[in-house]
């Protein structure tokens, strides 16, 4: 009998203990981005060659790796490092260019939108060219210079 509770406890043990490992979590995950971000993924790419040269490093210092060895890799991870690092510095100034040409679009676009405005004669707001009457206060509009 004591066999037998001996064993049962035994197993009910493995099973207390194998349980997590055995049961699938249902963790909601985020979504994944449909847009990554380029210059993340050439930091992140970066990142695992600095670690890859640490652990190169660690290697050659406890022996594992011949000095001939170590030289080499060592030299094509920096090779990768520094095509990841420029393609990095590239893709930088190119957002900074698109952002400037944003912005000259929307700063030209605000010019032609001043342009096609007059001022109320009563409020000073500004109205499309081509309104008889001010909404804001009701005063008639006459034909005025454009604004801006």
């Amino acid at each position: 009998m004591t066999w037998f509770i001996a064993i049962l406890l035994g197993t009910l043990a493995l099973l207390v203990a194998a349980l997590p490992f055995l049961w699938k979590r249902s963790v909601p995950q985020a979504a994944p981005d449909p847009m990554p971000d380029p210059v993340e993924e050439l930091q992140a790419r970066r990142q695992a060659i600095y670690h890859e040269v640490q652990l190169l490093h660690n290697d050659w210092s406890i022996g594992q790796v011949t000095e001939a060895e170590y030289r080499e890799r060592l030299q094509g991870y920096r090779l990768q490092a520094a095509a990841l690092l420029r393609e990095e510095i590239r893709l930088r100034e190119l957002e900074e260019r698109l952002e400037e040409e944003v912005l000259a679009v929307r700063a030209e676009g605000k010019a032609l939108s001043e342009a096609e405005t007059v001022a109320c004669p009563n409020c000073s707001r500004l109205l499309e060219v081509g309104m008889a009457q001010c909404p804001a206060c009701g005063a008639v509009v006459t034909e005025a210079a454009p604004h801006g």
